[in-house]
């Protein structure tokens, strides 16, 4: 199985997640131009990639339009603070590369959101705080739709993390709603493993 259709499906499977709450079908005017689209930044443990989507305007498909990362990680940056200007001009790249994408009439209508996993997750709380609190400040000042009272950046939990990769290989190899097909999902990172499978007998 291709593992990067796998990945793209998680990323697909977390935008589905949060986009009802995120985003809404607006017309920018004057050019009528519909402004549907998310950027999704994934902050894993070596790198950050920030992915750019269209969302149909009913909400039904999710047509990825490009992407781009940047190294190191953000923990990294949690662990050595003096370069935390390094990783605000890092996400600025990722900044400019979006917008680049984005007709201008939708970047003020546009999401932007980033979960990080397991690197900035196993960092000590108070450097992880640090981290996505200087995040949100440059997401606040992106020209990019953002609020921080929505959860907009955060770091992800093991367990949902893990949730996503089993939806994301299911997805990818159709077996989802097939009990009897289903498969079980092993992801390794570089600071993260998990192995997901369905235990449909404690539903039952």
């Amino acid at each position: 199985t291709n593992m990067k259709s796998i990945h793209t499906n998680i990323c697909v499977l977390l935008i589905v997640s949060i986009v009802t709450s995120y985003i809404k079908n607006v017309t920018c005017a004057p050019t009528a131009t519909v402004c549907n689209y998310i950027v999704v930044m994934d902050a894993g443990s070596s790198k950050t990639r920030a992915h750019i989507y269209r969302i149909s305007p009913d909400l039904t498909s999710i047509t990825p339009v490009d992407d781009k990362k940047k190294k190191p990680g953000l923990s990294y940056y949690a662990g050595n603070q003096t370069e935390i200007p390094k990783m605000q001009n890092s996400l600025k790249e990722l900044i400019a590369f979006s917008k680049e994408k984005i007709p201008t009439a939708c970047h003020k209508k546009t999401n932007i959101v980033l979960k990080a996993t397991a690197g900035l997750r196993q960092q000590p709380k108070p450097a992880s705080a640090k981290v996505i609190k200087e995040v949100k400040n440059l997401f606040s000042t992106s020209g990019f739709k953002f609020n921080e009272n929505k959860d907009q950046v955060s770091i992800m939990e093991g367990s949902t993390e893990g949730v996503y990769t089993w939806l994301g290989v299911n997805a990818v190899l159709k077996k989802l709603n097939k009990p009897a097909n289903e498969q079980v999902a092993f992801r390794t990172g570089r600071s993260f493993a998990s192995i997901v499978f369905c235990n449909r007998q404690k539903y039952k």
